[in-house]
């Protein structure tokens, strides 16, 4: 049986209108969908597709203390190799190693938010311990979990925003961050109707099924989906994912497209 909501039950990954009608009960608005799926640390990671506003960084994780920049708040920290969570994209993920377990079980009573922050490559010896991430990472909510027979968990873990982060003490056996919202650089004006329209074509071009998109949709998600639609090598997705330049991103994002093969 699943439960839905935060104390609930998860569901498999799907394609996205199955998807859409399974979790109702997501944050508003939210979808996912578009799963391909990843192996990383403790965790196997299917990415997906998005359509949603972003909520405002909840209160802190433990809670921040009186006073400070109140853009910034504490949350605990979950690296993962080569995985990046985008805005408006719904994670997957099986939650097996301890420290991440008491992790999940201390946000679920919290705020349920915590930050996905991408090890590179040239760190993947390191996971045992305490490797770095990268400086750009993903703020996420717990949209839905289930805990196993084992201990573990299998979450949903909602993307909201990029955030930067800055490592600070932790007194739990998983690390924290302090969270800082970026800001992007929004693409000019009479450049963004061509560069959308090159998306939204790269997009349908390469995704099964899928014949038109959404024109609310911002053109930032659709430079994030393109990526997320073609077989990156880890660098170039951490280039476009730290990308804050808006047109700099979809351009770049249109460049690899041109090539590296698409749908066969």
């Amino acid at each position: 049986m699943l439960f839905r909501g935060r104390r609930g039950g998860i569901i498999a990954p799907r394609p996205l209108r199955e998807l859409e009608n399974a979790i109702p009960d997501l944050p508003s608005g939210v979808r996912s969908g578009y799963p391909r799926t990843v192996r990383s640390g403790p965790a196997r990671v299917p990415a997906g597709g998005y359509d949603r506003a972003v909520d405002p960084i909840p209160a802190a994780w433990p809670p921040h203390p009186a006073g400070g920049d109140p853009r910034k708040r504490v949350v605990p920290l979950f690296p993962l190799l080569n995985v990046w969570l985008f805005p408006y994209v719904v994670l997957p993920l099986h939650v097996s190693e301890e420290r991440y377990r008491r992790m999940i079980e201390d946000s679920l009573d919290g705020p349920g938010r915590i930050v996905l922050g991408t090890v590179a490559e040239e760190h993947k010896d390191e996971l045992a311990g305490s490797p770095p991430v990268l400086p750009v990472a993903g703020l996420g909510e717990i949209g839905r979990h289930q805990r196993l027979p084992d201990g573990g968990f299998q979450i949903l873990l909602v993307g909201l925003q990029r955030v930067r982060v800055r490592e600070v003490p932790s007194d739990r056996p998983y690390r924290r961050v302090e969270i800082e919202p970026v800001i992007e650089v929004q693409i000019r004006r009479e450049h963004e109707p061509k560069v959308r329209a090159d998306l939204v074509a790269a997009i349908l071009e390469r995704t099964e099924k899928l014949t038109a998109i959404p024109p609310q949709v911002p053109t930032s998600h659709l430079a994030d989906l393109l990526a997320l639609r073609m077989p990156l090598p880890p660098p170039e997705m951490n280039r476009l994912y730290g990308e804050l330049d808006v047109e700099a991103r979809a351009r770049a994002a249109l460049e690899l497209h041109a090539r590296l093969p698409g749908l066969e």
